[in-house]
């Protein structure tokens, strides 16, 4: 029995790698052993139909930019929920006093619907105070309406109404309700109040975690009183349901101090026989599957023989799918490489050098073709850092130039219409081996106070360097804002001629434009936050997969990882 059983284990592990091999060669990262282990030629054929998706590059489509909406500063903030009217239809729970302008201060107040009906408006009654709780005076009077019309705030939910303080000089509230009216016409008034103070004791342990089983808001031990309660999680209510946790007022009375602790034994006698009741489950679980053991058992016997000779030829099956798909891998890596050699013999350097970063048999094409690509790619380099930018005035039209160009693509900085008399805005393009241009960043650099990095600026030497290109990629800086006092971007920007698409990546967010570019040799780039030589001390480093078109933060020893310990070695121009 054993031997069948160890030749069953290595029958399934042999498929269950073919199956793996196959799923991850067809560029999925899902782990298909286990398929493969189980139901083996049916999971290999099914893994065989799976298209592959290694030609597929995930690169992210330009989208606009959407600015969001800055934040009001909050100059106060008062808490109201210590102190509740229980004879009111609604609760107050805070207040507070934001800055919208230079002039106007809005009071926000939230509230919630304790009654059973719709509240259609809402006013509230307040006294408003300077810093000091000095009194501050509206039209004559201590106090002024909060009003909020056209509302439809439903039973237990939140409510919130704004208005523009009459005074400035109000900084602290004493606000109450005063009039609310509901969706069917009706208006209650407060002409009589009962203001009850919230505060409860907190629940103790092991109650704590008990009474969160029932509700997750659950810290305090239930109050019940004659014409209020309060539920487990500090919210007052007068009804049959919590209006916060929708705990119902029976249930939370078991939890009351009085009560807690007989609940919490009858919990305890609870858990202790679904305890027993799961032993006894278990114990009957464990006698079918012993009884169902030895029938297996027995049917195995009769079909072991079967089996042998079955396996044996399932196992030379499995091996020449190994062998076949081998072969398979072994014809994709040559015919790679062969466009790759045709590609250096005509000097088409950059695509023979995005083939070989691109392809999945990397490493091994790199061993064969990498030093002399990498060396061209360094003079390429050298020669697009020094005549990268083509500049073009108002009047020129870019034209495409060969030597210029990098992957099909060349990059001009052309001057806008003249304005108020100043050329300083900028804006880059593309242009095809056809002779079509496409502008470039052009939601960003259509900005008058836009300026693109490039040749030729007196107004900050540091931008005079030139520009990095990696597998269709074009790295560059823009500034924005208003003359001198704007924020440096960087942006990895790719123009696709065959899908005609413009693709872009924000790469730092720091205004701090002080970052090191280095191209490594799998043609992915790093960028540092210091000089490439002191990269380990770096406090930021962030990888751009030319590939994929994304950028991510790491750390030093992921980076050190990445490249086998030898990150010196692996790089192939410095920016």
């Amino acid at each position: 029995m054993g031997f069948y059983l160890l030749i069953g284990i290595l029958w399934g592990v042999v498929w269950g790698l073919i199956v793996k091999s196959v799923i991850e060669n067809k560029g999925y990262q899902e782990n298909w052993f286990w398929w493969g282990f189980f139901f083996g030629i049916i999971a290999l054929i099914v893994a065989l139909t799976k298209p592959d998706v290694n030609t597929t590059k995930a690169m992210v489509e330009l989208e606009p930019e959407v600015k969001q909406q800055e934040k009001e500063e909050i100059i106060t903030e008062g808490i109201s929920a210590d102190r509740v009217d229980i004879y009111s239809a609604v609760h107050i729970v805070s207040w507070n006093i934001q800055k919208e302008s230079d002039i106007n201060l809005v009071l926000s107040v939230e509230f919630v619907n304790v009654s059973e009906s719709i509240i259609s408006a809402i006013m509230f009654l307040a006294a408003g105070f300077n810093s000091f709780w000095d009194k501050v005076i509206v039209n004559g009077r201590e106090t002024f309406d909060v009003v909020e019309q056209d509302m439809s705030v439903k039973p237990g939910e939140h409510g919130n109404v704004q208005m523009v303080l009459p005074s400035t000089d109000i900084r602290k509230l004493k606000i109450q309700v005063k009039k609310v009216c509901f969706s069917d016409g009706t208006i209650t008034e407060n002409t009589a109040s009962k203001w009850i103070d919230t505060k409860q004791n907190p629940l103790s342990a092991p109650y704590l975690e008990f009474v969160k089983q029932k509700s997750v808001q659950g810290k305090f031990y239930a109050m019940m009183e004659e014409e209020y309660w309060q539920c487990v999680c500090g919210f007052v209510n007068t009804g049959s349901v919590c209006r916060s946790c929708n705990m119902s007022k029976l249930i939370a009375s078991e939890y009351t101090m009085d009560h807690i602790k007989d609940t919490y034994q009858k919990y305890l006698k609870e858990l202790e026989a679904e305890a027993e009741a799961e032993e006894r489950r278990r114990v009957e679980a464990e006698k079918q599957a012993k009884e169902e053991e030895l029938r297996k058992e027995k049917e195995g016997k009769k079909s072991a023989k079967y089996g042998i000779v079955l396996g044996g030829a399932l196992v030379v099956f499995a091996m020449g799918a190994v062998l076949f798909n081998g072969w398979i891998e072994e014809k994709k890596y040559k015919e790679e490489g062969l466009i790759i050699s045709e590609a250096i013999d005509n000097e088409e350097y950059d695509y023979a050098y995005n083939l070989m970063i691109s392809s999945d048999y990397y490493d091994r094409l790199a061993e064969e073709y990498g030093e002399i690509l990498w060396k061209e790619q360094r003079n390429l380099d050298r020669d697009f850092r020094n005549k990268s930018w083509l500049y073009l005035t108002g009047e020129e039209e870019p034209v495409y130039r060969e030597g210029l160009a990098r992957g099909g693509v060349c990059y001009y900085v052309k001057e806008s219409d003249t304005r108020n008399g100043d050329t300083d805005w900028l804006f880059v393009y593309a242009v095809l081996e056809n002779g079509d241009w496409h502008s470039v960043l052009s939601e960003i650099c259509s900005d008058e106070y836009m300026r693109v990095k490039g040749p030729g600026y007196d107004w900050l030497d540091e931008f005079e360097d030139g520009a990095l290109w990696s597998n269709g990629w074009l790295f560059l800086s823009v500034i924005d804002g208003d003359g001198w006092g704007g924020d440096v971007k960087q942006y990895a920007v790719k123009y696709d001629p065959k899908k005609q698409k413009e693709y872009k990546v924000e790469l730092v967010d720091e205004t701090d434009y002080e970052f090191t570019y280095a191209k490594m040799k799998d043609g992915n780039i790093l960028i540092v936050s210091e000089e490439i030589e002191e990269i380990e001390e770096a406090e930021k480093i962030k990888f751009f997969d030319v590939k994929k078109g994304t950028v991510t933060q790491m750390y030093y020893e992921e980076v050190k990882e990445m490249y086998d310990n030898n990150v010196s070695d692996n790089i192939l121009t410095v920016f």
